[in-house]
């Protein structure tokens, strides 16, 4: 699953409320590694995700930017 952490994924195309949107971002975005050897590979990867996957990759994005944020903080 896609993870990005910038503030913007949390409004716009990068949102990705629901697989609905993360298969039309996959269809969309999915072929611009320049590889023809994964032509496609994305947007499968997107197509077999159920909804709870998605949230936890969202709740995955809140962790991952608060250590992006605050590298020094202590997590114990």
């Amino acid at each position: 699953m896609l993870v990005n952490t910038t503030a913007e994924v949390w409004r716009g195309d990068d949102h990705l409320p629901d697989p609905a949107a993360l298969v039309a971002f996959a269809d969309l975005h999915g072929d611009q590694s320049g590889s023809d050897d994964v032509r496609g590979a994305l947007s499968e990867l997107a197509r077999r995700g159920r909804t709870a996957d998605l949230h936890a990759v969202h709740a995955l994005r809140v962790t991952v930017r608060d250590l992006i944020d605050h590298p020094d903080r202590d997590y114990d």
